[in-house]
């Protein structure tokens, strides 16, 4: 069995435990699967399906330049998650690189 056709049986199967009320050791005793290995994947698979659905839910935010400088010295505020980054002129763009994929590592 391949990697799609073993994964396909594991979403079946969880579908069928969840359906069903089963507990792993119930689904274990009829499948012959450890419920260790059930319990994997049902996390793996909460995992993927939770970083998906944030993909889906985050908004795209076109940024344009303004044709003219901005007055003062306010701050560029990027927004990550639950993550704040405050950028004033005349940063270091290899910095910024570097915190924005921490940041974005953490998210």
């Amino acid at each position: 069995m391949n990697r799609e056709e073993r994964r396909k049986q594991m979403i079946d199967l969880l579908a069928w435990r969840k359906r069903d009320h089963l507990s792993y050791r119930a689904l274990e005793e009829v499948t012959g699967i450890s419920r260790n290995t059930l319990a994997a994947w049902s996390s793996r698979l909460r995992r993927e399906s939770t970083s998906e659905q944030e993909v889906r839910d985050t908004p795209f935010v076109e940024l344009v330049a303004a044709d003219e400088p901005i007055e003062g010295d306010s701050p560029i505020e990027i927004v990550i998650g639950s993550h704040t980054l405050r950028v004033r002129r005349g940063f270091d763009e290899a910095i910024l690189s570097r915190a924005l994929a921490v940041v974005s590592s953490r998210c």
